[in-house]
């Protein structure tokens, strides 16, 4: 869309985002309509929705820091509303940092992890759209507004 405006820090953005294992495609987190300002509700945590969702202080559903970073990064090109992007890591986010609800639970392990010298979290991929101006969401979506996170992320994450 080159007539669509240019994606800078800080504009408010709809869009969708997966961020899946790199070799099996298996989803881990996903949200298929979200409103957030670029570089700045992402990471933001403050609770679970009614349907155990992650919500930022603000109400909004949670947006991973990596999702945020996947736009930002892109030094190659002009992003514009309408893009869509993937980027693979090697050494992804880790879990408390997609999956925030988990943070506590995990945390020990984190931490050993960090003793032995790991840093980061296993490779994905994260896959983000960003909706041209005018896109609105279905409202017959039943997934529509809130971060899903597969409940066996916790299960499948390596961690040590």
């Amino acid at each position: 869309l080159p007539d669509a405006p240019v994606i800078r820090r800080g504009d408010l953005l709809r869009g969708a985002f997966f961020i899946n294992r790199p070799f099996d495609g298996s989803l881990l987190v996903q949200n298929q309509y979200v409103e957030w300002r670029l570089g700045v509700d992402e990471g933001k945590y403050e609770k679970l929705g009614d349907n155990k969702e992650p919500l930022r202080p603000d109400g909004g559903a949670f947006v991973p820091k990596c999702v945020g970073q996947a736009i930002l990064e892109v030094d190659w090109a002009e992003l514009r509303a309408g893009a869509l992007l993937e980027v693979r890591y090697r050494s992804g986010p880790e879990l408390y940092e997609i999956a925030p609800q988990y943070a506590k639970q995990f945390e020990q392990a984190r931490r050993e992890s960090h003793k032995k010298g790991r840093k980061g979290g296993a490779m994905c991929s994260v896959l983000v759209q960003v909706f041209p101006p005018g896109f609105t969401s279905d409202e017959n979506s039943d997934v529509q507004g809130g971060t899903v996170v597969d409940e066996s992320v916790p299960k499948d994450m390596e961690l040590d």
